[in-house]
């Protein structure tokens, strides 16, 4: 018992400890919306629909009907932007455009569900 064995897994050599963070996030969002896909048969940002749409007191109804108009392209632009995190994540001009992507992401996810599931991950990109 000369060397105490360790159960810290070090990243690859290539890759900054945010990129790690960003991959990790990356692939739980894939399996996330692949399961979601496989049970209903419909892609997240569809099952995220309602008549019903809160938003917090400091957003307009204006900038909440155009994020309800871009609900789509602000759900696929998570994966990506995760992706550019996962490959250049040592750049703070990476991680800020992660961070306001995964912002925009929440508002619109939680503003249609009242879910706060994503709040770690929102919480976690901006101390990024």
């Amino acid at each position: 018992l000369g060397r105490a064995a360790s159960l810290v897994i070090d990243s690859p050599p290539f890759m900054h400890a945010h990129a790690s963070w960003y991959a990790l996030q990356l692939s739980a969002v894939l399996l996330w919306w692949a399961l979601i896909k496989r049970m209903t048969g419909r892609h997240l940002y569809s099952l995220c629909s309602s008549s019903v749409i809160t938003r917090p007191s400091w957003l307009s109804r204006e900038a909440l009907t155009l994020l309800v108009s871009h609900k789509r392209q602000i759900f696929l632009a998570l994966p990506a932007a995760l992706a550019a995190g996962a490959f250049a994540g040592q750049h703070a001009l990476v991680r800020l455009l992660v961070a306001l992507v995964v912002s925009l992401y929440h508002l619109s996810e939680s503003s249609h569900t009242n879910r706060h599931g994503e709040y770690p991950v929102l919480y976690t990109a901006w101390a990024m």
